[in-house]
């Protein structure tokens, strides 16, 4: 169970990092406004300052960053909830593997040589199948990573697929299991 704090600290509020520097001074100004009336400063506020204080770990340059107030260090990525997108789907394959559509469109443009031709496949190459042959079963890490890259035309790397892997599960298992 989550203690409760001073100020309306509170450890499941929303603590993300604003979209922009305007938000994080708009964020800090109303801190400033509620800490100079005297009163609690509002949840979110509240845990969005403790987690960039806590997670600085006494850097300054961090602190910002986490604030929002700087740019955070190399290329931003290119969407930011690419983890939540791309781990649910890794995940889902996993641990159900193909749903009853995919298996059908699969035995579809498997077994349809107009549709493989223009990616050099001729006709007398493709062998006809029976959904059958398609397992609707979970799928080994490995093949979950191969479905996604294919999925995602290869826009990130393999590393990246196992990290949004791990940081979905990670979430998932927080979300579970709250102490």
């Amino acid at each position: 169970m989550m203690a409760t704090l001073p100020y309306g600290f509170d450890g499941h509020a929303d603590t993300s990092r604003p979209k922009n520097q305007a938000e994080a001074w708009e964020r800090l100004e109303d801190v400033q406004l509620s800490l100079e009336k005297r009163e609690a400063v509002p949840r979110e506020l509240a845990a969005w300052l403790g987690e960039a204080i806590h997670y600085a770990n006494r850097d300054p340059a961090e602190l910002l960053r986490r604030l929002g107030l700087k740019n955070g260090r190399g290329k931003p990525a290119a969407d930011p909830d690419a983890w939540l997108i791309v781990g649910k789907r890794i995940c889902e394959l996993e641990d159900f593997g193909l749903n009853p559509d995919e298996v059908q469109a699969r035995h579809t443009t498997m077994s349809n040589p107009e549709v493989l031709r223009p990616y050099g496949v001729q006709p007398d190459e493709v062998k006809p199948m029976a959904i059958g042959e398609i397992a609707y079963e979970r799928m080994k890490p490995e093949a979950a990573l191969d479905q996604v890259d294919d999925e995602t035309f290869g826009k990130f790397q393999r590393s990246q697929l196992q990290k949004f892997r791990d940081a979905y599960r990670a979430a998932c298992h927080v979300a579970h299991n709250p102490k």
